[in-house]
């Protein structure tokens, strides 16, 4: 009986052994799944069990690299950790980890997770596109890979830029740092490093690294001239190359247009060629000595150079049926310049007196053949064997110096051409057509208009003389208020070759009419333009399409794409005024340009040269358009304060519409009393006609 409960109670104890054994244990609170080095983690641990005992843990990371972060005995089972991600601790620990706790036979692993010294650095844009000289913001967000926002330094530097690096704070996550190009900076594209990082005691805990890319433009600064010589002899091949510099003072893309004028500013020689590419420009044999000069200019740019063309003596010698000719093939005029002449052995010398490009002939005479030696300026011109009539030999001088000219045939060919033109010129305004770009081609209509129904209406002579009398003051004081609009009453203007005017940069409208226009649309048509001359602006009309000219050397203003656009707007609308409120439509396009022209007034006219695509830049925009307002770019750069537009792309490049100019709202009482205008001439038109048929 002892001896059973002897064995019941030896059972009894192995079994509560059992059970202690087995609920025995160490247990973790779940930490975080991602910490960042700078950071404290921390975490309760509790140990259960029937056996009290030193407590040791460990932070186990990849590799096997393990650092001890507590020792001693928990007390009342429970323990508290905290252990600071800092460089000190860890060196170099990170990765994967978990904690491993040992308590006597016991062992117990922590839920894996991860310590990282990466930040997230986000920027607001991998991109960005400005120009030299101008400013940028770079700015984002700096993150732990916990998810924590960073606070720390990121440190900006640009690829290939020797301006060093800029430093920003990062608060809270965030940052934002101003970087100034420079005027200088080159063309292209860099990368941009952004490099972010946080510290503690002054060792680096967590960084990051970010990059994006930065484009500079290429503008233009300025232009060259590169000269293959400074002088050269008339005749002599001469080659230059202008070439477009950007801010570097490096060659770029686009169109120069160059120019050429001699010492009294006479244009010689005009092109548009592309940049670094070169012109060779012939001189002629007769070419005035002197400094000439180069000037080539793309948008405000323009570069002059000079080159000088020295003085040369030459003569070319012909001898034809014994008659010796001596031209002047310099460019200096040859005064008492000797001409040695030898016949076999007998030597004349002659002083002769010629302009450049000027003849003088000489009869040789003798009875027989001889040998001709000319001998001139170091050269020598020898002929054998010519046969010479007259008998004593000799050398008589045809006429003075200049007297072949009206012998040759080209000149009378010229003169012919000269009085040709003088008589077309005489009678031009006879084979004219109407026009419909001058007003006072209007009034001077109506003024015969005028005269004619007095005419009829008339009882007798005396009526008739005092009506027209009285009609023709009033012409003449209209035309003078015209007059008063223009700059010395200049209102047209003419498309000719101006060698010795002034270079300009004006704005032109180019107004295409695109269908036949019956009477009364051609008058609302003329209407319509007739506040340009206000403007002081010059027409001139060919074909189809009516050129409106605003030139500083009659507006006084160096604003004329303003003004232009202004003028056109106000067309547009009287046109369109026109098709809404008549029957006869007018169907139009209008095209508005700026560049250069050589211009001068002469003979109350505009006389003008354009250069570069002036006119055809603004034709091609009138043909696309459609009852449209279309400005180039160039035009609209110069007024793009105070109209405005939609931009459109096409096959030729930019081009913008006009919608409307700034100060539309002070057209209001001009187009109203314009149409009230229109409208009573259409009627009085109207009546006229009425009145003419029942007479």
């Amino acid at each position: 009986m002892k001896k059973g409960l002897v064995l019941a109670g030896i059972g009894l104890f192995n079994i509560l052994f059992l059970i202690m054994s087995i609920s025995a244990g160490i247990y973790f609170s779940q930490p975080e799944q991602i910490y960042n080095l700078g950071e404290v983690i921390s975490n309760d641990v509790t140990v259960d069990s029937s056996e009290a005992g030193f407590l040791k843990i460990d932070l186990v990371c990849d590799g096997d690299n393990a650092v001890n972060i507590f020792n001693g005995v928990p007390v009342e089972g429970k323990t508290h950790i905290e252990f600071p991600l800092i460089k000190e601790y860890m060196e170099g620990i990170n990765g994967n980890c978990y904690f491993l706790a040992k308590q006597n036979n016991l062992i117990q692993e922590s839920r894996h997770f991860k310590i990282s010294n990466v930040l997230d650095i986000r920027l607001d844009s991998d991109s960005f596109f400005i120009k030299p000289g101008e400013s940028i913001i770079f700015s984002g967000m700096v993150e732990r890979l916990s998810g924590a926002r960073a606070n720390g330094t990121i440190v900006f530097s640009i690829s290939s830029l020797d301006s060093g690096d800029s430093t920003a704070r990062i608060t809270d996550g965030r940052f934002s740092i101003n970087f100034d190009s420079g005027e200088n900076m080159a063309a292209g594209m860099y990368r941009i490093d952004a490099f972010a990082y946080e510290e503690s005691l002054g060792s680096k805990t967590s960084e990051g690294i970010s990059s994006a890319s930065l484009e500079i433009a290429q503008i233009l600064k300025g232009i060259e001239i590169v000269l293959n010589v400074q002088s050269l002899d008339p005749g002599q091949n001469f080659s230059f190359k202008p070439r477009l510099l950007d801010q570097t003072e490096q060659s770029m893309e686009g169109e120069i247009s160059i120019v050429i004028t001699d010492q009294n500013s006479n244009l010689i020689f005009e092109k548009v060629v592309p940049s670094e590419g070169t012109i060779v420009y012939n001189t002629l044999t007769n070419m005035s000595p002197g400094n000439y000069q180069i000037e080539a200019s793309s948008s405000q740019f323009s570069e002059t150079k000079t080159f000088y063309v020295n003085e040369k003596k030459s003569a070319s010698i012909e001898l034809v049926n014994g008659t010796l000719i001596i031209t002047n093939t310099g460019n200096v005029v040859l005064e008492e310049y000797p001409v040695e002449i030898d016949l076999s052995g007998t030597s004349f010398v002659e002083k002769i007196n010629l302009f450049p490009g000027e003849k003088q002939e000489f009869k040789l005479t003798g009875d027989g053949f001889y040998n001709v030696k000319v001998t001139e300026g170091g050269k020598e011109f020898l002929q054998t064997g010519v046969a010479l009539t007259g008998g004593a030999i000799g050398v008589k001088d045809i006429k003075e110096a200049g007297s072949m000219a009206l012998n040759s045939p080209i000149i009378w060919i010229f003169l012919i051409i000269i009085l040709g033109g003088a008589v077309l010129f005489f009678f031009r305004n006879i084979f004219k057509k109407r026009s419909f770009a001058y007003p006072f081609d209007t009034l001077q209509r109506k003024f015969n208009t005028k005269s004619k129904v007095i005419e009829l209406k008339a009882t007798g002579n005396v009526k008739r003389e005092r009506e027209e009398v009285t009609f023709k003051r009033k012409f003449e004081q209209k035309t003078n208020e015209k007059n008063n609009f223009s700059s010395a009453g200049v209102n047209q203007a003419e498309k000719v070759l101006v060698l010795d005017g002034q270079k300009s940069r004006a704005t032109v409208i180019i107004l295409k009419i695109k269908n036949k226009l019956a009477s009364s649309a051609k008058e609302n048509l003329e209407k319509s333009i007739e506040h340009v001359y206000e403007k002081k602006a010059a027409v001139y009309e060919k074909g189809d399409d009516i050129s409106i000219i605003f030139s500083p050397l009659m507006t006084r203003t160096f604003k004329n794409e303003i003004e232009a656009t202004k003028s056109a707007e106000k067309i547009a609308f009287l046109l369109s005024e026109n098709n809404r409120r008549f029957k006869e439509k007018i169907d139009f396009g209008i095209g508005i340009n700026s560049g250069d022209i050589i211009n001068k007034i002469e003979d109350k006219k505009l006389k003008f040269t354009a250069l570069g695509n002036l006119i055809i830049g603004a034709k091609k925009l009138a043909e696309i358009s459609d009852k449209q307002i279309l400005i180039s770019k160039e035009a609209y750069e110069k007024a793009m304060n105070e109209i405005k537009v939609v931009k459109k792309e096409t096959k030729n490049g930019e081009i913008y519409e006009v919608q409307k100019t700034l100060d539309r709202e002070k057209n209001k009482d001009f187009i109203k009393g314009f149409l009230g205008r229109m409208e009573k001439d259409n009627k009085n038109n109207q009546n006229q006609r009425y009145s003419g048929q029942g007479m």
